[in-house]
């Protein structure tokens, strides 16, 4: 029987949070590309202004325009890659489910589809693992300094339920997630008797 440890769920929570933080950037660094000057905006003073809830990474960071340029390629570089191992870890998962529930139980065919899992989780964390590496490559030590101080923002300021330290789910629906994961989750909304 295969176990899973808590080292290896306190790393998957780690990288969810790594992926939040870098998919935080590039939406923040394709929306900087995006955004007209205010010189050619003219009727901008009109326009009612929609507070922004994150934080202005590119204004707390200090980014030149050449370090936003190399983030807005290596982003675009490595969304296909990570749309690719995002959409393998779904249907290892998939699959896995299938094989777990099916009509006829086939242990082998169970542990490879575990297999194949743990082969697309390494793949997509790898990803990401190398995209922080090519973004910490990027800044300079002040800014490191300053996404260091960020991120324990964040960190401090996130929901208890999705702490850094505990894997975010996917997808909250209960249609998606396996029974054991819909019981656990019920047991955390019930109070203690």
């Amino acid at each position: 029987m295969i176990q899973i440890t808590g080292e290896k769920t306190s790393k998957i929570g780690r990288i969810a949070v790594l992926f939040f933080i870098l998919t935080t950037f590039g939406t923040a660094f394709n929306s900087f590309s995006q955004v007209e000057q205010p010189a050619a905006r003219p009727f901008a003073a009109t326009q009612p202004q929609t507070p922004v809830q994150r934080p202005n990474l590119l204004m707390e960071l200090g980014l030149s325009p050449e370090q936003v340029q190399a983030i807005r390629r290596m982003n675009q570089e490595r969304k296909p890659l990570m749309e690719a191992a995002a959409q393998r870890l779904k249907n290892a998962n998939r699959l896995l489910d299938e094989a777990i529930y099916a009509d006829q139980l086939d242990e082998n065919l169970i542990t490879a589809s575990i297999l194949e899992v743990q082969n697309a989780q390494a793949e997509l964390a790898k990803l990401r693992f190398e995209a922080e590496l090519n973004l910490r490559k990027i800044l300079t030590a002040e800014q490191l300094g300053r996404f260091r101080e960020i991120r324990r923002r964040f960190a401090a300021s996130a929901p208890a339920g999705q702490r850094p330290n505990k894997p975010m789910p996917a997808d909250d629906s209960p249609t998606v997630q396996r029974p054991f994961q819909r019981l656990r989750q019920i047991r955390k909304q019930k109070p203690p008797v």
